[in-house]
């Protein structure tokens, strides 16, 4: 089943109202980038680590998706963020700290997909690519959405150079989604670990 089949389809999340995640919705992340970007992690024992539960109910939704996980972690500085109907899933777990320090990085495991979804802040945005960059496993994705370049100018060259800087094993890539839905802030950044 994609990740747009599970939107459209999963009781669980059609009947949780404002919970429910704003990727496929409010933005065009799930269409236009993570349907093609997960496929290839699709059956596979993954680790997946996210900044912003906002809900938790994304947090549900890749559990449905990667069937085989080992792990999906979120991490929200927000506690009581989470629905009740998201807060015991088996295989998820949640913090409720601040995930862009490196003291909070030591605690989770080595990662094959990362997804920074939190603050959107280009200073958390650069320091979450120095702390979990080096954590995701040969083959890794992490992924930094809602980049606001209205607000920061530079961030395309800052965040591109931030990921140049991981070494020759990472190459990244741009994804300028923002005439999907007219959004200013519908732009990923990708960092695959080779």
């Amino acid at each position: 089943m994609t990740l747009t089949e599970i939107l459209r389809t999963d009781k669980v999340l059609l009947n949780c109202g404002d919970l429910l995640t704003d990727k496929g919705t409010t933005h065009s992340y799930i269409e236009a980038f993570y349907e093609s970007a997960f496929l290839p992690y699709k059956k596979k024992d993954i680790e997946l680590f996210e900044i912003g539960i906002s809900g938790g109910s994304c947090l549900y939704l890749w559990k449905r998706y990667f069937e085989n996980s080992k792990r999906i972690i979120g991490a929200d500085i927000r506690p009581g963020v989470i629905g009740e109907q998201f807060k015991n899933l088996s295989g998820v777990e949640h913090f409720y700290e601040n995930a862009y320090t490196s003291e909070f990085a030591s605690k989770i495991p080595d990662l094959d997909i990362a997804i920074d979804d939190g603050s959107h802040r280009i200073e958390d945005q650069l320091r979450f690519i120095e702390i979990y960059g080096p954590k995701l496993k040969t083959g890794g994705l992490l992924v930094i959405e809602d980049i606001h370049e209205p607000s920061y100018p530079d961030c395309r060259t800052r965040l591109e150079e931030a990921a140049k800087s991981l070494g020759s094993s990472f190459e990244s890539k741009w994804y300028d989604l923002r005439s999907v839905k007219n959004r200013p802030d519908d732009q990923v950044i990708a960092i695959w670990r080779r």
